[in-house]
């Protein structure tokens, strides 16, 4: 019975999931039929107590209005976003974050843990009220990356410190009811909070880089992202519980940034894309430039789509060395001339 109990709640968010992602109907078409579904249920399984209709409606009508009250903030979230990235375009002030920006890192992927991580977590203790969401996803479209996957960063970025909020109001007002109660005290609700949160930190970097490059983009990277969450969950641990909410969510993602950029400069992120900057800089040079790309041992080039340009006789008896020759001599046709 509690297995049926837990498929009829979870079946609303069911609804949303198969008309957007399997009929690919829009969410404000089939958000009205999840509702009607959830009503349905509201009325009739889940009527455990019997109400008349009329109670019903009494009991569910506030309940209703939250939820729309509490989508439409989601929505003025998100238009808000894109309202400061279409100032930034228009005063011309995207390209000095764009510049700002690159100056810690070339790698969009460390781009993306520091916008879309650290930055909310700083915001969410300085301004809380969804503002981290609304600043770093319009940063995130401006460098390049999907509106729609910035803002999941964005969110997921901000899921941490909510629980915090402004100067650690959710957090102190949250345990409120607890506090007079005597069950806990404001540094006890904070410290559970951290404690919490901290594993959260520590592999958001990871489903970040997932949602925004993939499998491919945890190439090389690996120690930055255990770096980037192992640092981020030692600090917001430490400020919970031995400091306290009112600086956890500000001081843990000003500190994590400052870190991070540390590590970029001292130790530095190997990847394609300081291979793809410095094949565009030597275009640039009068003079020949030399890149020296190190590579892993036996690796040879990812999905072998390179070739190698070794000696191979040009005459031979041997059927193989033939068919060796031929394949270097078409992939020489191929190649681009200097």
């Amino acid at each position: 019975m509690d297995f049926l109990n837990f498929l009829m709640a979870l079946s609303p968010i069911v609804v949303v999931l198969v008309g957007i992602l399997g009929f690919k109907k829009s969410a404000k078409t089939v958000s009205p039929i999840a509702l009607a579904w959830t009503l349905i249920l509201a009325f009739t399984y889940f009527n455990l107590d019997g109400l008349t209709f009329a109670e019903n409606v009494k009991v569910l009508d506030p309940l209703v209005w939250k939820g729309i009250k509490e989508g439409l903030k989601i929505v003025l979230m998100v238009f808000g976003a894109f309202t400061i990235l279409n100032l930034l375009r228009e005063t011309g002030a995207i390209e000095d974050v764009k510049a700002t920006i690159a100056q810690i890192s070339d790698d969009r992927r460390v781009q993306v843990v520091i916008i879309g991580m650290m930055l909310p977590i700083f915001l969410e203790g300085a301004a809380g009220a969804g503002a981290p969401a609304a600043i770093a996803a319009p940063f995130l479209v401006a460098l390049g990356f999907n509106p729609t996957t910035s803002i999941a960063i964005a969110l997921l970025g901000d899921a941490t410190p909510a629980s915090f909020g402004g100067a650690g109001l959710t957090t102190i007002n949250g345990g409120a009811a607890l506090l007079d109660a005597g069950l806990a005290t404001v540094a006890r609700t904070a410290a559970m909070a951290g404690r919490f949160h901290m594993f959260g930190v520590l592999v958001i970097p990871f489903i970040m880089i997932g949602m925004a490059f993939g499998k491919k983009g945890y190439k090389g990277i690996l120690p930055y992202l255990t770096f980037a969450g192992v640092s981020t969950c030692l600090t917001m641990f430490l400020l919970s519980n031995f400091v306290g909410a009112e600086v956890t969510s500000m001081g843990t993602g000003l500190i994590s940034i400052l870190l991070s950029v540390a590590y970029v400069k001292l130790v530095g992120v190997k990847t394609p894309d300081e291979f793809r900057k410095a094949v565009q800089d030597a275009k640039k040079e009068s003079v020949s430039c030399i890149i020296d790309a190190k590579v892993l041992p036996k690796t040879m080039a990812e999905g072998y789509e390179s070739w190698w340009h070794i000696g191979v006789a040009s005459t031979s008896k041997s059927d193989e060395v033939k068919a060796a020759r031929k394949r270097i001599d078409d992939h020489l046709a191929e190649a681009r001339m200097y």
